[in-house]
């Protein structure tokens, strides 16, 4: 049986993206009357809610992983206000990279109070490391001049944090790939 999507990724990137069409949201009845996106329109809403309960099934720190690498970090706003660059940020995306800063957090506290040297909690630091590895565009130069720290130290912190989420990251793209291959949602 072929699969909907060729690949884990491309069923992730379908799910947490679906509906950020920059309005506010509508009732699940009004999305799947809604003839303007085409006649498959509550297919497509029963695909990503059943890909989004399997992102969800992975555990809450899988599940900020897969939404931070794949959900969009801004939608379209066309609010019209003078202010507005037609961009608005994306708060799923927001969200996944505010607990994930910190889960980290706890993670690199537990590390110190095993023994190992730890590293003073910095929270716009962190926050601004996860959200670079997760494709914004931070320089660590730039970074290091805003948080008022020195370049070695963000790239301390950065070598540490990245090396959880790599690690975290890669099991949780393990866990998704299973469950959508045994629901026959991927090839």
């Amino acid at each position: 049986m072929a699969g909907l999507f060729k690949s884990a990724n491309a069923a992730v990137r379908f799910a947490v993206n679906y509906g950020n069409d920059g309005h506010i949201e509508r009732s699940a009845m009004n999305k799947i009357t809604d003839t303007s996106k085409g006649a498959d329109t509550g297919l497509e809403q029963g695909q990503a809610g059943a890909i989004q309960a399997m992102i969800k099934g992975t555990g809450e720190f899988h599940e900020a992983c897969l939404i931070a690498r794949s959900a969009a970090h801004k939608i379209p706003c066309s609010c019209g206000s003078a202010c507005c660059s037609k961009y608005r940020p994306n708060w799923i995306w927001l969200e996944a990279i505010n607990y994930l800063a910190l889960e980290i957090k706890n993670v690199l506290n537990k590390e110190k109070s095993d023994g190992t040297r730890g590293i003073t909690d910095n929270p716009a630091m962190r926050r601004a490391i996860v959200a670079k590895y997760f494709g914004e565009r931070i320089k660590i130069g730039e970074l290091a001049k805003a948080v008022e720290v020195s370049d070695a130290t963000v790239s301390s912190h950065n070598g540490k944090i990245i090396r959880i989420l790599k690690h975290s990251e890669g099991e949780a793209w393990s866990l998704i790939e299973e469950r959508l291959r045994i629901a026959h949602i991927i090839e």
